[in-house]
């Protein structure tokens, strides 16, 4: 939650979900879900959140994978759905 805080400062972004993914190497990477404002600039945004990341957040809490969708998967309260 404290990354997704962090993260939804930027402008740009209008939802996001973070959480880990199992990897064989680390154990886990940090992953992030999130619904843009400007579909047109998809990677320019990618490149904002990982600069705005590493500048605002320490390394290892910063997503090593940013995934764009269009929107995030919620329950039927209005919550995240996290899994």
């Amino acid at each position: 939650l404290e990354i997704e805080e962090i993260l939804a400062d930027i402008q740009e972004i209008v939802d996001i979900k973070v959480y880990a993914r199992k990897n064989s190497l680390t154990g886990n990477i940090i992953v992030a879900d999130v619904v843009i404002n400007d579909k047109g600039k998809e990677e320019k945004v990618k490149q904002k959140i990982r600069q705005y990341a590493n500048d605002n957040l320490q390394p290892w809490k910063v997503p090593r994978i940013i995934n764009i969708v269009d929107k995030l998967e919620q329950t039927r309260t209005g919550k995240k759905v996290r899994n």
